[in-house]
């Protein structure tokens, strides 16, 4: 065989492209959107059908999962069992499902979060919520089509009595598009579908109506775990478009016990686990202050998470934190693309409003309900038509007898009827099956009522047909008690015996003398035996703003530095050799290197080495020179041992502040507005007094301006800010003598008389040293030296 009859040459570019397309398609089509008729995506419609097939309907005993999962993989859903299995546990969940189309039995997980057990181990069987997503299945209702393998054949669509899409969330990404759709409310969905179906009926009528509005009875979002909703002003916008976002908060309130104040959740916004929140809470203990404990009191009753709030702080400032740092705030997209069905049979993903499902909803509901009559129509038709033919049987039960005697077989007494009494070949064998019982006067009677019951049923039917409006109305409106319930698992319906009931928000409460509340099936009745109305799960409220009192966080402490490292300790402690420099957490501390470079450290960002803490404290990068305190946006001078100078502005946080690499000197200038002056001493004694304003502001790579000329053995040994308000300022200095005639020692003058010079200049020997003397130590007047121990 040739290679040519192997191998097909393609161009790379077409082929893939004709490729992805088609595998995109298929993921937008067959996995990650749900069809817009049923609200379900292929996997989720499978499975429903499979568990229909195998007939686990709610009365029906449970049945292994395995089992469920091998019937869906094996003649519809050809893919993993894992994610078969995945799909099925997430339609049992109850903090998945606002409508559970499937009930569990077993471990199907938590919100904790806990995974579901092994396929081998669950039980499953179908809801009534699904069961009305199947009803009427086996009336032709939907189109069927070939499974993968074309061995069976599967619904395209369910008949979905159920308005899913709108009442159970779902979310999916598939190639370059994504969907993610959030539950509502059952009764205010179908409250909603009649009111729209009715303006809809008058419109067509040639009534001039204002356009419908969706959100006067869907109010908005209703999911499974309740919590709150707090941005209902965008509600509108997202009914409108089908896009937004909607903000859910746990449901929260305040306990007072014993003096102490906490916040108490018992309820988490959707899909956030207690992993995830107290991962959150626990960071946030950790920034803030106002915590003084957080506790998990969940049991079998429901969710409880306690915060307790510390003495003295706001209630309100903790819980505005905690709503802004931890997921107990919420927002959830709203983007509603899903499959809708063009006129060519094609599905195409499209992104719908609150009309836009509840149209497709109704008129897939209308198509299903037009074939669901007509099958209808069919079977009573022909059963009026064979009871007629009972009828005439009757009427001439003499001849009738005598006839069937006479003949040799049944099929020539099937002909001879046929003539005798003018009727169909279906009629005449249903005359031969009747039974002698039949022809006593009492049956014949019945037989006549069961005529007229027929045309009634027959007449009922067509005009059905001919107002699908009135009987999707009818259907509705029945379907409303179903949404009266609060929906438990079977397992846990608590009976009256037991000494126990399930309150309408799902707790366990003993009974009260004279309360006689009982549950049958999901519906939990009152003492009059009414069924007790189920609330919104997520309730609706206007997102306030709090107002609170921020708690300081500023503490007075001691930091603690030395030649190599810094930290600091609480006041009352006991300190450390170093030197102790008082301060406060909200202060900065810049720290001058021997090699030029100023070091930012956040005072609160120190370790603590208080008492019995295991904290170390932090190596400083480079040996100390010098340190002084700053504040955000304050402005320093910085000079070099080599006569260099400029201005810069503090900027905490960022890389350190940098002036080539000899030893520099760092003022404080509290207002530069001021013009003060500054005064550099040398080594020589030269004195050097000019105005700040001479220096220019820099960046911090700048290598700054001549500040003072230095003769060729002298250099810079400090730096003096004068005030301005003092007409005295001390300075003293140590010198030391090359000359044993000379006396070296403290010298101390009024550095106020320095006459002022500009900026570049030589200076003057205001002390009046020798030649042979210099400047040991500037001991004290300078804004920036400070002796350290080592």
């Amino acid at each position: 065989m040739a290679l040519s009859d192997i191998f097909v040459e393609r161009d790379l570019k077409t082929e893939m492209r004709d490729s992805f397309l088609v595998y995109a398609y298929k993921v937008i089509e067959d996995r990650a959107l749900p069809d817009a008729r049923d609200g379900l995506k292929p996997v989720a419609r499978r499975i429903l059908y499979a568990m229909h097939e195998l007939g686990l309907t709610p009365e029906k005993p449970f049945k292994k999962c395995v089992r469920i999962v091998g019937d869906t993989n094996g003649k519809y859903h050809p893919h993993g069992d894992q994610a078969v299995y995945d799909a099925l546990v997430r339609l049992a969940q109850v903090h998945s499902m606002r409508y559970r189309l499937i009930e569990g039995h077993g471990n199907f997980g938590s919100n904790d979060p806990d995974p579901a057990a092994a396929m081998r181990y669950t039980e499953a069987r179908l809801t009534k919520w699904s069961m009305m997503m199947l009803e009427n299945l086996g009336k032709h209702t939907v189109d069927f089509i070939p499974n993968f393998d074309a061995s069976e054949e599967e619904p395209s669509v369910l008949p979905a009595k159920l308005p899913n899409l709108m009442l159970n969330p779902t979310s999916g990404i598939a190639v370059g598009i994504a969907t993610s759709m959030i539950p509502h409310n059952g009764r205010e969905v179908i409250e909603a579908l009649i009111a729209y179906l009715k303006h809809r009926m008058q419109r067509a009528k040639g009534k001039n109506l204002p356009d419908f509005d969706a959100t006067e009875f869907i109010t908005g979002p209703d999911f499974p775990t309740g919590g709150v909703f707090v941005n209902p002003q965008d509600w509108k916008q997202i009914s409108l478009t089908g896009r937004g976002k909607v903000i859910i908060r746990a449901k929260h309130h305040v306990e007072t016990v014993r003096d102490k104040i906490s916040h108490v959740f018992t309820e988490l916004p959707y899909t956030v686990t207690k992993k995830q929140l107290f991962s959150g809470l626990v960071e946030l203990e950790k920034k803030i202050k106002g915590i003084a404990d957080i506790r998990d009191e969940s049991d079998r009753t429901g969710l409880r998470i306690v915060v307790e709030v510390q003495k003295g702080v706001d209630p309100n400032y903790v819980l505005n934190k905690l709503y802004e740092k931890t997921p107990l705030e919420k927002n959830i997209s709203v983007n509603n693309n899903a499959l809708v069905k063009k006129e060519s049979g094609e599905m195409e993903p499209r992104v719908l409003n609150h009309l836009d499902m509840m149209e497709i909803f109704i008129d897939h509901r209308m198509k299903v309900v037009q074939r669901k009559l007509a099958h209808d129509l069919a079977l009573e038709e022909r059963n009026q038509h064979i009871l007629e033919g009972q009828k005439a049987a009757i009427d001439r039960v003499d001849e009738v007898i005598a006839l069937i005697r006479a003949s040799k077989d049944k099929s020539d007494a099937r002909d001879g009827l046929m003539e005798l009494l003018s009727i169909s070949e279906v009629q005449a064998e249903a005359i031969l099956a009747l039974r002698l019982h039949r022809l006593t006067s009492l049956e014949i009677k019945d037989l006549e009522k069961d005529i007229k019951d027929s045309l009634k049923r027959i007449k009922k039917i067509q005009y059905y047909l001919d107002h699908l409006e009135a009987f999707l109305i009818e259907e509705w409106e029945s379907m409303k008690p179903e949404f009266v319930e609060y929906e438990v698992s079977s397992e846990e319906v608590l009976w009256e015996q037991s000494g126990s009931h399930l309150d309408p928000k799902g707790k366990t409460v003993p009974h009260k003398k004279g309360d006689l509340r009982y549950a049958i099936g999901d519906i939990l009745y009152d003492e009059g035996g009414q069924p007790i109305e189920h609330e919104r799960r997520t309730v609706i409220e206007q997102k306030q703003e709090l107002n609170f009192e921020i708690p300081s966080d500023v503490e007075d402490v001691v930091v603690i530095l030395t030649q190599d490292s810094i930290c600091r300790q609480s006041t009352r402690a006991q300190h450390k050799e170093g030197h102790n420099i008082p301060a406060k957490t909200d202060q900065t501390l810049l720290v001058l290197s021997t090699s030029g470079t100023v070091f930012s450290y956040k005072v609160k960002d120190l370790p603590d080495i208080t008492g019995s803490s295991k904290n170390s404290p932090t190596p400083l990068a480079e040996p100390l020179y010098d340190y002084f305190f700053s504040e955000e946006e304050r402005v320093y001078a910085v000079f070099t041992s080599l006569g260099k100078a400029k201005l810069v502005q503090a900027e905490h946080g960022r890389k350190p502040v940098s002036l080539g690499k000899e030893i520099q000197f760092l003022l404080h200038i509290p207002d530069l507005s001021a013009n003060p002056h500054v005064i550099l001493i040398t080594k020589r004694g030269q004195m050097l007094r000019f105005p700040l304003e001479e220096l220019p502001l820099q960046g911090k790579t700048a290598v700054g301006v001549k500040a003072i000329t230095l003769a060729k053995d002298d250099e810079v040994l400090g730096a003096v800010l004068l005030d301005p308000n003092q007409t005295r300022q001390a300075l003293e200095i140590h010198t030391v003598s090359t000359d044993k005639r000379v006396t070296a020692g403290a010298k101390s003058k009024n550095i106020q008389r320095v006459e002022l010079q500009q900026r570049g200049g030589k200076g003057q020997n205001y002390f009046d040293l020798k030649k042979s003397e210099t400047i040991e130590a500037v001991l004290t007047g300078t804004a920036g030296h400070h002796e350290l121990p080592s």
